[in-house]
């Protein structure tokens, strides 16, 4: 059994459970913590769950995850002016793991491909780069030929 538990109590049922099967019980992540303590010169909290408290800034993040996910590749243009960010680029340029990156630090991020002359869903673009969306809404998108 291999097990990351920090929980002193759960921890003990299943080496008593793996001592009675005659089973090896190792604590995978003791070594590795043991290490940073001493090296940090800090004491390891045995909490359960503190990587991933469940306060504001998570459910913050969750929810720039699930709108970059969303918004991804130009998918949803109508809900672009919640965006903090839009990055709108070429094809093949790490627009999308540049979204979830910001996404997994609480930005809301959207991408919207670039062609030759055009954002996709975006039409009329004329000089000034003034138009609409599919959906009606407008914007602007400069985009000067090479």
């Amino acid at each position: 059994m291999i097990y990351t538990l920090v929980d002193r109590e759960l921890r003990a049922r299943i080496e008593t459970s793996c001592r009675e099967l005659q089973l090896p019980c190792v604590p995978m992540l003791d070594p590795i913590l043991k290490g940073l303590s001493a090296y940090l010169g800090l004491e390891s909290k045995a909490q359960p769950g503190r990587q991933h408290t469940m306060g504001e800034e998570y459910f913050s993040r969750l929810d720039a995850m699930d709108f970059a996910l969303t918004q991804d590749d130009g998918q949803s243009p109508a809900k672009l002016d919640e965006a903090h960010v839009i990055l709108v680029g070429v094809s093949r340029t790490s627009k999308t793991p540049t979204c979830i990156y910001l996404a997994n630090r609480g930005i809301k991020a959207a991408n919207v491909p670039m062609f030759r002359h055009a954002v996709a869903g975006y039409t009329d673009v004329g000089q000034g780069g003034h138009g609409r969306w599919p959906d009606g809404g407008s914007g602007t998108a400069r985009l000067d030929p090479p």
